[in-house]
């Protein structure tokens, strides 16, 4: 089933900021932990890097949660092969946008749609990471109406 229209606005916001349309808000919605993922272990050195520096930034606006961590590998693996493919494009210049064929016609080298599509995930995916409580929102879980996932949780508190 297809989602239409713009995305809603995270519950807390609408909160916040007020609600002018009325539209109903959703008290339901997944509340994860707040708690920093694990940094995955097949993440490489730029990965890591832009982990390190994007975790403790998402938890103190708290968007990051507990499981996101997938999420976020995904954003910073996309962004650490984008670094490597603008660092070889800067080494080789304008050139590398471009190269011959063998019949001597100019063509788009595949490193400029390499960069264009590691661009867009960068996009698509920092739109979830909200950075995107919003994606959350269109969820609903009415058996713990506005309290933890854990019903237990919930009692010892």
């Amino acid at each position: 089933m297809a989602i239409y229209g713009r995305r809603p606005k995270p519950s807390v916001l609408q909160l916040i900021q007020g609600n002018p349309g009325h539209r109903p808000i959703n008290f339901d919605e997944p509340k994860p932990r707040a708690i920093a993922p694990k940094i995955p272990k097949h993440l490489d050195a730029e990965a890591r890097r832009a982990w390190r520096q994007l975790c403790p930034m998402l938890l103190r606006i708290r968007i990051l949660t507990e499981i996101d961590g997938n999420l976020l590998a995904a954003y910073c693996q996309v962004y650490s092969t984008w670094k490597q493919l603008r660092d070889q494009i800067n080494k080789t210049g304008i050139r590398a946008l471009l190269m011959k064929t063998p019949k001597g016609f100019l063509q788009q080298s595949p490193l400029f749609t390499m960069e264009r599509d590691c661009i867009h995930q960068l996009i698509v995916i920092g739109r979830e990471l909200g950075l995107s409580p919003s994606a959350r929102t269109r969820v609903t879980t009415s058996d713990f109406a506005g309290g933890s996932i854990d019903p237990l949780e919930d009692a010892i508190s």
